[in-house]
């Protein structure tokens, strides 16, 4: 759910600052900060959620962490035309992380006629156990 690394308070690191990985892929953001390391709240977090939106059609959702590398984008209507592999990347508009950072491929869709919405699952690109450097993205003073 979490990682730390090993930047804080000394070096300029604040908390909701995004961190990425190379190739502007999201990994999550700061939510504790210390004098010499902080704490990031990793996107596939069960309590992460992220306004997001899917490149193709540029229709906007929620993205939350289920598991492991898997997310789910809840919030798009079933009139939405939604196909395996489009690409998922931030949103942003809740002024946290700027738009356009990757989240990942969509993996799977599933539509009912019960359900307004549909449920689709979101594939990370980001590996955490393979993780040996972030960036931290620093708000323009």
């Amino acid at each position: 759910k979490y990682i730390l690394i090993d930047k804080g308070r000394l070096a300029g690191i604040e908390k909701d600052m995004p961190v990425v990985a190379f190739g502007n892929i999201l990994v999550g953001k700061i939510v504790e900060v210390f004098d010499n390391f902080s704490k990031v709240l990793l996107i596939t977090s069960t309590n992460s959620k992220t306004p997001a939106l899917i490149q193709e059609s540029r229709t906007e959702g929620l993205i939350e962490g289920k598991q492991e590398n898997t997310l789910s984008l809840d919030l798009i209507p079933k009139d939405i035309k939604v196909e395996k592999d489009q690409t998922v990347i931030t949103s942003g508009a809740e002024g946290i992380f700027p738009k356009g950072l990757l989240i990942g491929k969509i993996s799977l869709v599933e539509s009912s006629e019960k359900e307004i919405f549909q449920k689709i699952t979101v594939e990370s690109v980001i590996k955490i156990g393979e993780l040996e450097r972030v960036f931290i993205i620093k708000k323009p003073k």
